[in-house]
């Protein structure tokens, strides 16, 4: 049946939201389709997934949202979020017919919180990289690349050979690895465009020897590394990558052990911005090392 086959007066708002991402699940990238999916579930179709979609009104988004923040405790991001996706899915259904107006238009949305940023500091990172890479070479070697280079997770778990040029002390980023129901999928990157990252001499030391190691292991086996194999990876042959969620539950673990709390993998990344930054370099430079879509 397509979506004009509906009729309007007996489709609820569960329904509705399921038919509308159903519809642009292509267009999502599926870490944003899982997090959509995961916001529908858990915070939109039960406290609104059985009403009517004719009778939804303005008043009733304004008092779900007042809910989220009061009795649920959002915070103001998340509850933005969720709006988003209802204003989305509600603007389909007006293309589609199924309602005359808007309702999510004129809501009331909670301020925005803002805090300031605070990055660990250079001995704490160094204390975690030096503990990780006591543990576990691929963990330690892809946690010092994303403190040297402030890639994304996803980034370091995509990143194959075939990106890396040590004799030119570069890398590029072009794709990233997602975590899907059913595992991993490799997307492009957040902005949808590549960018290349230069190498410091310590960066490149350290990719030079791990990729000996690499090499070494692989050979013991028979087989090789080539230009498609993962950088980190735990197969023979690097042609599968890391899970993010496990490289997250690695840092976590890292912390633990050193007893660091407040600290999240993706603190690396705003740790190496504040250090660029304090040495002079340019915004707009920092934001492109970075894959910022805007600086």
């Amino acid at each position: 049946m397509t979506a004009g086959a509906v009729r309007p007066a007996e489709i609820s708002v569960a329904a509705a939201l399921d038919r509308w991402l159903e519809f642009v699940s292509d267009e999502l990238s599926p870490t944003t389709l899982r997090e959509y999916r995961r916001l529908l579930d858990r915070r939109i179709q039960p406290a609104l997934g059985e009403r009517s979609l004719t009778r939804l009104t303005t008043a009733d988004l304004d008092g779900f949202y007042s809910a989220l923040s009061r009795q649920a405790g959002l915070a103001p991001a998340t509850i933005r979020q969720i709006h988003s996706i209802l204003r989305r899915g509600l603007r389909q259904a007006v293309r589609w017919g199924w309602i005359g107006a808007h309702p999510a238009v004129n809501i009331t949305l909670p301020r925005r919180r803002t805090s300031e940023i605070q990055p660990p500091s250079p001995t704490v990172i160094r204390s975690l990289l030096d503990t990780a890479m006591e543990r576990d070479s691929i963990t330690g070697t892809l946690l010092f690349v994303a403190a040297r280079t402030g890639m994304r997770r996803g980034e370091l778990c995509g990143l194959k050979w075939g990106d890396v040029d040590l004799a030119r002390s570069r890398i590029v980023v072009s794709r990233a690895v997602a975590v899907v129901p059913d595992g991993t999928t490799e997307k492009s990157t957040k902005t949808h465009a590549s960018r290349r990252i230069a190498l410091d001499k310590a960066t490149v030391a350290m990719l030079e020897r791990y990729r000996e190691r690499a090499e070494d292991w692989a050979a013991s086996a028979g087989a090789r590394l080539d230009s498609t194999s993962f950088v980190f990876s735990r197969t023979i042959d690097g042609q599968r990558p890391l899970h993010p969620d496990n490289v997250t539950a690695a840092f976590r673990r890292v912390c633990e052990r050193q007893r660091v709390t407040g600290v999240r993998l993706h603190d690396l990344r705003h740790a190496h911005a504040t250090q660029l930054l304090a040495a002079g370099v340019p915004v707009r430079t920092v934001s492109g090392r970075l894959g910022h879509a805007n600086a």
